[in-house]
């Protein structure tokens, strides 16, 4: 029987915090308690561009203090 799943990504940076804490380890966490047939995965990009233009990367320094991150 095929089982019927749906993907909810989220996109953040890894300097994003929610209640003091970085956003995809509290992601991961109501997953967690939600005790629900999840798999999560979380990943941290190379390199990339933020909507106001900002670009990260792991290449400069001065850029790779928020690389993207992935919580799918």
């Amino acid at each position: 029987m095929p089982m019927n799943y749906r993907i909810i990504e989220v996109y953040t940076s890894e300097d994003a915090r929610w209640h003091g804490r970085p956003v995809w380890e509290a992601v991961v966490e109501q997953v967690r308690k939600a005790r629900c047939a999840a798999r999560c995965i979380v990943i941290k990009g190379v390199a990339g561009l933020y909507e106001s233009g900002e670009q990260a990367s792991s290449r400069l320094e001065v850029l790779s203090y928020k690389m993207p991150v992935k919580v799918e």
